[in-house]
């Protein structure tokens, strides 16, 4: 008798969930890094560019395009990058998403 994962259509569940935790974690921590570069009390970023718009600017795209890096990132290739349960949610109501991935997505976020 063929082993479950053998089977063909049953695709295992922790690797995509795995590589969407690493997803969240890694623009988590990139863009909090960001934040606190950027904004952080001592951090060099006042005094080389001392507009705090042109600064919120330059943090919203790094941590826009360590977004896109993820996504297109062997990382978000495993896990479909979609790093915010909602948008896990909205795949799962249009039925691009099986529900047990979309729970699982849910649950790893929480």
């Amino acid at each position: 008798m063929p082993s479950r994962q053998s089977q063909p259509g049953n695709r295992t569940l922790w690797k995509p969930v795995a590589a969407e935790l690493v997803g969240t974690a890694l623009l988590v921590a990139a863009g909090v890094s960001f934040v606190i570069f950027d904004f952080g009390q001592g951090s060099p970023m006042a005094r080389l560019i001392p507009s705090a718009g042109l600064r919120r600017l330059l943090t919203g795209f790094l941590f826009g395009s360590t977004g896109a890096v993820i996504a297109l990132s062997p990382i978000g290739k495993i896990s479909g990058a979609h790093i915010n349960p909602v948008v896990s949610a909205a795949f799962w109501l249009v039925g691009k998403l099986r529900g047990r991935h979309a729970l699982a997505n849910a649950w790893e976020a929480s």
